[in-house]
């Protein structure tokens, strides 16, 4: 790659070839910014891309975690319904066995 053009070593060069020089200079480092600015750029879009498809992974990962846990509860809740009427049952032999009146 070329140095660009320093503007103080023209000076001494006719009008002309100095403005030549000066926009040559100018646009070389506009061309290098650029550049730059357009890897930079390239980095970003990237880094952002990586960081999108790792929310997406851990996004599904919640999904199908969740949809465990919904399952989970289903069953739980489930459970306890099935377990109502024994509990019931077990609460009023308690109560006629405290009633009776008399020695078993």
């Amino acid at each position: 790659m070329n140095k660009p053009y320093i503007a103080t070593y023209v000076y001494k060069k006719p009008r002309e070839t100095c403005t030549f020089y000066v926009s040559r200079e100018t646009e070389e480092l506009t061309n290098s910014a650029q550049r730059e600015v357009g890897r930079r750029l390239g980095e970003r879009v990237s880094d952002l891309t990586f960081w999108r498809n790792e929310l997406a992974a851990e996004l599904e990962k919640m999904i199908q975690e969740t949809s465990l846990l919904h399952d989970s509860r289903r069953l739980l809740e489930k459970g306890l319904q099935d377990l109502e009427a024994p509990l019931h049952i077990a609460q009023e032999c308690l109560y006629h066995r405290e009633n009776r009146t008399g020695k078993e």
